[in-house]
């Protein structure tokens, strides 16, 4: 279903448990309110080339999308794709807070870029995300609230940071020994540094 060019927006739950929507184009609106398309089971993919904002909660259960571009995304509110199983690959370029439990439950989630400004990621933001077996977080993340990546037994992650920063909480990843610190000199330990090619390479 494509929506009107003249629409710019839209309101808050408006398309709710609507389980006829399977394709969604919006051409003109920059901004999807909270609970928008939560529980469009059938949803599966939607195009939103001026979107900067998502709302909490705007596509929490669409347990059938797989795709969409969240790239050029400013903004993503609390839960907003909580519970989207389907969803494979999300590129985070231009997103300065991942808000709470934003991912959390989306089991099939293999790979996330992330980018740009992103400073902050909030709790349980990653939960559950079991495919998810590799992230690098950057150096501009300064802050990581408890139990962001709980629930996650089977991810390594590559931080740019050099050592835990004193805003990560201690509990930011529980149960999680797959941590490695960035360094651009061999250490002994678990520290990491980018290959030639820019891939990840562990220090021996």
């Amino acid at each position: 279903m494509a929506i009107s060019s003249t629409i710019s927006s839209l309101g808050a739950s408006c398309f709710e448990e609507d389980s006829s929507l399977e394709t969604i184009v919006l051409t003109a609106v920059v901004t999807i309110p909270s609970s928008c398309f939560r529980g469009c089971s059938a949803l599966r993919t939607i195009s939103i080339p001026k979107v900067k904002t998502i709302e909490s909660y705007a596509f929490a259960g669409c347990s059938g999308l797989f795709e969409i571009d969240l790239s050029a995304i400013t903004k993503l509110g609390s839960n907003a794709f909580s519970g989207c199983r389907l969803l494979v690959e999300v590129q985070l370029n231009s997103l300065k807070v991942l808000e709470q439990s934003t991912f959390s439950n989306c089991y099939g989630l293999e790979k996330v870029t992330l980018s740009g400004p992103i400073s902050q990621i909030r709790y349980a933001a990653f939960m559950g995300c079991t495919k998810l077996t590799s992230l690098i977080i950057p150096a501009s993340v300064t802050k990581i609230d408890s139990n962001a990546f709980i629930n996650n037994s089977n991810l390594i992650i590559y931080a740019e940071a050099t050592e835990k920063p004193t805003g990560w909480n201690n509990n930011w990843y529980p149960g999680g020994g797959n941590v490695f610190w960035y360094s651009e000199t061999k250490r002994e330990g678990n520290y990491w540094h980018y290959g030639a090619d820019n891939s990840i390479e562990i220090w021996n």
